[in-house]
């Protein structure tokens, strides 16, 4: 690549990134490019990540320093990205007594606890005790 040759860069202002090896930082937004109009100058981005600090990485896709080879991504666009189902949540019965249904309903609520001696009345009734 010649002096007169234009930059490739990586990054544009207003696109959302995450570096690969600092998780912590959370997500960036690129602020401003700083690009040198002098033959041979750098190319520079300005990064405001989530934890509120503000980076300065170089931009040149040609520099062995470009901060793609560091770690730096860009983030998917939602329109890119695989969309993710949500697993069917299943409705688990409700404690105690308030499921509409009786064989739902847990054995050491009130209402079970007098079908149960209800059944053994009728039962000893019905032996004649």
């Amino acid at each position: 690549m010649g002096l007169d040759e234009p930059k490739r860069l990586f990054l544009r202002t207003g696109d959302h990134v995450y570096h690969l090896n600092y998780r912590g930082w959370g997500t960036g937004r690129v602020v401003e490019v700083m690009t040198s109009t002098l033959p041979g100058g750098g190319a520079f981005v300005r990064v405001i990540w989530n934890d509120g600090k503000k980076r300065v990485f170089n931009n040149d896709f040609d520099h062995y320093q470009c901060c793609y080879y560091f770690g730096v991504r860009l983030c998917e666009p939602e329109a890119r990205r695989p969309a993710i189902e949500k697993p069917s949540r299943r409705r688990l019965a409700a404690p105690g007594n308030l499921s509409p249904d009786p064989s739902l309903r847990s054995p050491n609520t009130p209402s079970a606890a007098k079908s149960a001696s209800a059944i053994i009345d009728n039962a000893s009734r019905s032996r004649g005790r």
